[in-house]
């Protein structure tokens, strides 16, 4: 075998080796749902979330909840995920109607390695609800 095959094959084992099974329906067996990896980290991952103007969390991909937080604007929500996403690059899209600019960001959520906090201004620094779409990318 090739060396680039060996490294491959070890590889592969290590993570077999390293992942958790638990007993499913009808004797077949799953990985265990864990975020973390067997070293501690917790990898690369793509995350998503889609939240309500009100803030309740419609749908999402690692996103575990969300909700608006009044005491830092109407247009200021927090969103949980299943993993800590503080060294992640975000991005954030509001749903507007056309011809309408609104300026959403994404940042830490202070107090929680798993949040992120989103705001949604229009072009006057006004905040306004408004349906959002929240990418997570964690490199590592």
């Amino acid at each position: 075998m090739h060396t680039k095959h060996l490294l491959a094959f070890a590889l592969a084992a290590a993570v077999a080796a390293a992942t958790p099974v638990v007993p499913a329906a009808a004797g077949k067996a799953r990985p265990a749902p864990n975020p973390e990896a067997a070293d501690k980290t917790y990898g690369m991952a793509i995350l998503a979330a889609t939240v309500s103007a009100g803030g309740p969390l419609e749908r999402g991909a690692g996103a575990v909840s969300s909700a608006n937080v009044p005491a830092l604007g109407e247009a200021s929500y927090e969103v949980l995920f299943n993993r800590p996403v503080h060294h992640c690059f975000y991005s954030v899209t509001p749903s507007v109607s056309l011809g309408e600019t609104h300026i959403a960001t994404a940042a830490p959520r202070a107090g929680t390695e798993n949040g992120v906090l989103v705001q949604i201004r229009d072009e006057n620094g006004n905040q306004l609800p408004y349906l959002f779409n929240l990418l997570v990318y964690c490199a590592g």
